[in-house]
């Protein structure tokens, strides 16, 4: 599966989760999406279960970024520390 060359975000990951984070922080995240994440998100991402299944996971040290991969790129839903983020994924995805 390809993912194109297309990242795009939720409104919520630009307006609450990357400005929470510290900006040393927030460059390795966003180092990692552009490496991984646009090159082989498949490889680099592990496949969420439960209510995520149809989600990914790339790991950044304690930190997850939540993503699904769409025919024109990759959807990134949350990033945040992989104590809260499934809880907020459970809000923010409704489910």
């Amino acid at each position: 599966m390809s993912s194109g060359n297309k990242i795009r975000l939720h409104r919520l990951v630009i307006k609450y989760d990357l400005p929470r984070l510290d900006s040393t922080l927030r460059q390795r995240i966003h180092k990692l999406i552009k490496q991984r994440l646009l090159t082989l998100p498949e490889l680099y991402g592990e496949p969420m279960r439960g209510f995520l299944k149809n989600l990914w996971k790339l790991r950044a040290g304690d930190f997850r970024v939540i993503y699904s991969i769409e025919k024109d790129g990759i959807f990134i839903h949350i990033v945040g520390h992989r104590s809260e983020v499934y809880k907020i994924a459970k809000k923010r995805l409704g489910k």
